[in-house]
Parts: C-alpha cells; structure tokens; sequence
C-alpha cells in the first residue's frame, strides 16, 4: 500500500505541467496525455505499480487521475488535477482521494519525459542487471549454434534450388520427347 502520494510524484507533476501547460488546459484527450506522461515517469522513477485506471473495462481513461497498484490488486487513486482550475491539487503524503478493487488499474511503460539522468536515491525503479561473464557466454554459444543453423539452412535451399531446376529441366526434355 502507498503511504500517501510521494513528494517525487509532486515533483513530477509540477516538472511536466511545466513543460505541457497546454495539455493541462486542454481537451480530455489532451490532458489524458498528461495524465499518462505524469503516470509513465512515476512508473520509470518510482517503479511499476504506478499508473492510470478507468472506472471500467469500457470506460476511457482517467484524464486526472494516478492510480497505485496494491499486492492484492486493489488500487489506490489521486485525482491529481483541479477540474476547475485545472492546477494540481494533489500534495505529498496526501492520502488516496479513493480506493477501489472495481475500477481498472492501466498499467504504464516506464518512461522518462524528463531526461532524469539516474534516480533520486530513496526511489527503487525496475531493476538493473549487470552484465554477467557467464551469460555473455552462453549468449555468444547460442548465436554460434543460430549462425550454423542459418549456414546449414542456406545449404540445404541451394541444394533444393538445385534440385528443382534438374526436376524442371527434366519435365522440360519429358515433354518436348
């Protein structure tokens, strides 16, 4: 369960308001967009159970809300824009303006919109996988064994190709006897 919405998800918001103050202002689609960009950045930074939700699998999506999926699939939601104002309305530690295991958690990609370069410090993000030696070799052994595989498959169609021009050619002297 989130223990309120991150400071780092404020920030966020405020850092892409400010590079797409027109979506804010804009249509539903529009600041559905932000509301996807906002939810796929919490998702690069503050890891995969941020994103957006609809009320139902026949809804559209939320044009201002972030949702956080729970372990038990319940999700947690911040209306994160004034509908009025269309200002951000959400602040850190607030609780979720609601919680609901009904509506439909939308997942995210991960995405940086704001060129973060690394993560801040407290926030875990998907995991990164060091190069491994062990690995590497297995890789190299497996596009080896793919590379003779494709060798022996050119082989085998010339060898076809071959083969199908003598059939022809013989069909061709069959019929002209």
């Amino acid at each position: 369960m989130a223990e309120g919405f991150p400071a780092r998800g404020v920030a966020i918001i405020d850092a892409l308001l400010g590079l797409f103050p027109a979506l804010a202002k804009g249509s539903d689609e529009e600041r559905r967009s932000l509301t996807s960009f906002i939810a796929e950045q919490m998702c690069f930074e503050l890891g995969s159970g941020w994103g957006t939700k609809r009320a139902d699998a026949n809804r559209p999506l939320s044009k201002d809300a972030i949702a956080f999926r729970n372990a038990d699939n319940t999700i947690e939601i911040w209306d994160w824009q004034n509908g009025t104002t269309r200002a951000r309305q959400v602040q850190a530690g607030a609780p979720p303006t609601e919680s609901h295991s009904r509506q439909v958690f939308v997942a995210v990609p991960p995405v940086d919109h704001l060129g973060v370069v690394g993560r801040p410090p407290d926030s875990p993000g998907p995991p990164v996988l060091e190069p491994d030696d062990e690995f590497a070799r297995l890789i190299d052994e497996a596009a080896l064994r793919i590379c003779s595989a494709i060798g022996e498959l050119v082989d085998t169609l010339e060898k076809l190709d071959a083969r199908l021009g003598e059939i022809q050619e013989a069909g061709v002297r069959f019929r002209l006897r």
